[in-house]
């Protein structure tokens, strides 16, 4: 199997934080090394953002979290300003991470993002779809 390198979208962190189940899988995926992935500074934005404002977590909690993200993710500067998804503008970021990273794959579970199936020759799966197919 080739390296795989992915982009998890926001969804998938906080599915994996708050709920467990297979985006936990993805997560240790990443701990162990067996998929690289990529992550941006508006998707680290993203998940602090909705921890604090629609779970209410606490500063302190929050900044254990991210800094647990950062220690299996490798940070990249997106330059790719798109406008693929129109209905939410904000999926465009996912997008521009995966395009900059060389990603091989994207894992979310947000239907516009799904919707798409396939970004310039980038998957866009669901976790169950990522983990049927390794």
């Amino acid at each position: 199997m080739s390296e795989i390198k992915a982009v998890l979208d926001t969804n998938i962190y906080l599915s994996a934080i708050l709920f467990g189940g297979l985006p936990e899988r993805i997560i240790d995926l990443a701990r162990s090394g067996t998929i690289t992935v990529y992550c941006s500074d508006f998707i680290i934005a993203e998940i602090k953002k909705i921890l604090k404002g629609k779970f209410e977590w606490d500063s302190e909690r929050i900044k254990i979290t991210i800094a647990e993200i950062k220690s299996i993710t490798h940070r990249i500067d997106t330059r790719s300003e798109l406008h693929i998804v129109k209905e939410d503008p904000s999926d465009n970021n996912v997008l521009s991470c995966a395009l900059d990273s060389g990603a091989s794959i994207i894992i979310s579970g947000d239907r516009h993002l799904l919707k798409l199936n396939l970004y310039q020759g980038i998957p866009i799966l669901t976790p169950r779809q990522f983990m049927d197919r390794i």
